[in-house]
């Protein structure tokens, strides 16, 4: 019979050829020097290129999945898994050498329940920065994390795995929901300090918001306001643009700050 590996890693991707190869690797270099068993499983959700050549290339378990909804992909995943130990990561980001290192200590502990990680960028501008300490903070004000997640496989199973019912935010649903059954058994939710490299393209910097410095004499003129080109509209909270099309409608010339924080 075969040995039930140390570590499950599930890694849900859609059309991700240009991306998960480094993703692959890099989990390979985690499992190498941790010195562990694992089962390395790439849900391939939908995708027309190469993402599941690559996924088998790599030596990798690629599960073909139709799902239309972010965590019934990543449940999937898991189903198709053994390990005791389950450890999920998005396609594009690239695994610190010394997460299941961290992972596999922490589980050996006792007294956490799973976790998530910290997190670096892979590349950086003051948007991206801001954007990163927001992330952050919000993270330690509901005392969770993202980007990498893990538990025992009898603790996902215990929670349900993600929920299905929500089409976003399935990742931050699982994280308050391991945190509370931690609670409930004795244990913490404790972030891997290893830091995981996210792909920029899940960061919407908040550039457009952070005022960076006073208006000078030799400035070019503003850009327009965010929310005013259908382009940018994205960018702004729906009560900013609602109160942004109040302004304009009534002709009021000194809009209040946005970017400074003003009440809206």
């Amino acid at each position: 019979m075969a040995t039930r590996p140390r570590f499950s890693v599930i890694v849900p991707a859609h059309n991700e050829e240009l991306l998960l190869g480094r993703g692959l690797a890099a989990i390979d270099a985690a499992v190498r020097t941790a010195g562990v068993t694992a089962e390395v499983v790439v849900v391939a959700n939908r995708c027309t290129d190469r993402t599941e050549a690559i996924a088998a290339e790599a030596g990798a378990t690629a599960v073909i999945d139709g799902h239309r909804n972010i965590a019934a992909t990543r449940n999937a995943g898991v189903a198709a898994s053994t390990g005791e130990l389950v450890v999920t990561i998005d396609a594009d980001t690239v695994l610190h050498p010394l997460a299941l290192v961290e992972i596999d200590q922490l589980a050996k502990d006792g007294r956490f329940v799973g976790g998530g990680s910290r997190f670096a960028l892979e590349r950086i501008s003051l948007g991206l920065a801001l954007t990163k300490a927001v992330i952050e903070l919000s993270s330690l004000a509901s005392r969770t994390g993202g980007v990498v997640y893990w538990c025992a496989r009898a603790d996902f199973d215990e929670i349900g795995g993600f929920d299905e019912s929500k089409p976003v935010g399935e990742d931050l649903d699982f994280a308050a929901r391991l945190r509370r059954h931690g609670l409930a058994t004795g244990r913490r939710f404790r972030n891997v300090r290893s830091p995981s490299t996210v792909s920029v393209r899940k960061v919407r910097p908040l550039r457009r918001l952070a005022p960076v410095r006073g208006a000078r004499p030799n400035d070019p003129p503003p850009r327009p306001v965010p929310g005013h080109d259908p382009r940018h509209r994205h960018h702004l909270p729906r009560h900013v643009l609602l109160r942004l099309q109040r302004l304009t409608v009534s002709g009021n010339p000194n809009p209040p700050d946005l970017a400074a924080g003003s009440a809206v």
